[in-house]
This record gives C-alpha cells, structure tokens and sequence, in this order.
C-alpha cells in the first residue's frame, strides 16, 4: 500500500517519499536510511531510464544535474556527522514532521493551483 501511494503521489506531485519514510518510521536509523535509499535509487533510475528512452531529458537538464554533484558530496560528508544526533525518537519524530509537512505543502499546491 505505500509503495503504490508513493508512486501514485510521486507521478502526481513528485513528492512520493512520505508514505515509504512513514512505513520505516518505527525502525532503527541504519535501517531507514538503507531501505529508503535502496527504494528512491531505484525509483530515480527508473525515472531516468524512461523519461531518456522518450527523449524527455534535454542536455540542459543533465547539466544541471552536474553542477548540483558537488551539493550532494557536501551532504553525504555532513551526513557522517549529523547521523548520530538523528537517531531514535528525533528519527521518529523528523519523518512524522517532514512527511506532515509534505502533506500540508501538497494540499496547499492543489487548493491554490500551484
């Protein structure tokens, strides 16, 4: 049931992780991080694989892609750093925050035509 309200949220708002981040919302960190960065590596090569089998990826897109590697370098380095203060309850209680916060930022998208 999450993995098709996540697709289906994914493919009308592109904001399909709340539903799987909420599933892991009660397990230990290392376990939330693997099995949600298995799930959105796989659904972004999906994603790529067949917006570029239908030529809906510009050269300008790739670009831009490029110029955001060295973003999220920096943020893979900080991660090593912040992922002991998120452990436990902050784990718990940041998914419910920024998947709550997704919901009110997609109600808001469809009411005001966003």
């Amino acid at each position: 049931v999450a993995g098709v309200a996540s697709g289906t949220m994914a493919m009308v708002s592109a904001i399909g992780g709340p539903p799987l981040a909420l599933l892991y919302r009660n397990d230990e960190g290392p376990t939330v991080r693997a099995n949600l960065g298995l799930l959105f590596a796989i659904g972004l090569t999906i994603t790529l694989s067949v917006r570029t089998a239908a030529g809906e990826v510009s050269l300008d897109e790739v670009v831009i892609g490029l110029a955001l590697l060295p973003a999220v370098y920096l943020g893979l380095l900080a991660s090593r750093r912040l992922i002991p203060h998120v452990e436990g309850p902050r784990l718990k209680n940041a998914i419910v925050l920024i998947a709550g916060g997704s919901a009110v930022l997609l109600l808001a998208r469809g009411a005001l035509n966003w």
